[in-house]
């Protein structure tokens, strides 16, 4: 349903941009076939315009499970700017890399995940053949093999409804510590490193100032301590009319110092 989702949007920003690009006026635009789950919201929003004079940006806020904040934000800078055209492209850009990047990590953990299990099973079950373990003792060796990663697993759904409902975040000190992680950690700052830098190129592309395209970018990190690594960028940003660059070193993660992405 998720890839689903992303590909419907991808298609629909696109198909904006090009209706954009002819002179097709947003309303009509939006009453075009678009795909599901935004085809019917597209004409609701479509109306609603027409009849009051309303933004597309302020009509897609009425929305929030369907547009995000940094999907309203962007076309807000568009719609100032004059550049709604290339900030569509752009969101477009944006969320084809994160369906490639989910397709690449599900393809990448299927066989891990494969070899896991088939080794939580056969290694107790080696044990039990040659009579160094009881039946039961194989079930519960089993048991406690898998538990650990389904318990992880549980926890980030769980976190992520209570994100989503009870505006509850993950401590900024636990954030932290769980990118210290080996493997797990590490993945989890390069998928925010990602995330954070293409929103940011696009918020500066669509006319936003840096420390609010900073702040944008800061909202698309999972990662509690990585958002409030970028917040207080954008805060020195502000205070001291510092460059990126040099706020950001004050703030990086102490494993990313010397990487090669600071001299870039």
């Amino acid at each position: 349903a998720a890839m689903g989702k992303l590909k419907a949007k991808i298609q629909f920003y696109n198909s904006m941009a090009s209706m954009y690009e002819v002179g097709l006026p947003l309303s009509k635009a939006l009453r075009q076939r678009h795909s599901w789950p935004i085809r019917r919201p597209a004409l609701e929003m479509a109306e609603e315009m027409e009849m009051d004079g309303t933004t597309f940006s302020e009509q897609m806020r009425k929305y929030p499970w369907l547009f995000s904040k940094l999907e309203c934000q962007l076309v807000r800078a568009g719609e100032e700017t004059g550049h709604l055209d290339r900030v569509f492209k752009s969101i477009a850009s944006w969320f084809e890399l994160q369906r490639k990047l989910r397709g690449q990590i599900i393809a990448d953990m299927i066989y891990p995940i494969m070899l896991f299990h088939f080794a939580a099973v056969m290694i107790p079950l080696i044990s039990f053949l040659t009579g160094q373990a009881t039946l039961p003792g194989v079930f519960l060796r089993i048991i406690c093999f898998l538990a650990p990663p389904y318990f992880l697993l549980a926890l980030l759904i769980a976190s992520k409804f209570l994100k989503a409902y009870l505006d509850f975040e993950i401590p900024s000190a636990v954030s932290k510590a769980l990118l210290f992680i080996p493997v797990f950690g590490t993945l989890a700052r390069k998928l925010d490193y990602a995330r954070f830098f293409n929103v940011y190129s696009l918020a500066i592309e669509s006319g936003m100032p840096m420390r609010n395209s900073v702040r944008l970018g800061a909202d698309a990190c999972r990662s509690s301590f990585m958002r409030r690594m970028f917040l207080d960028t954008a805060a020195r940003i502000e205070m001291e009319g510092c460059s990126f660059t040099e706020a950001f070193f004050s703030f990086i993660f102490p494993g990313d110092k010397d990487s090669p992405a600071i001299a870039i």
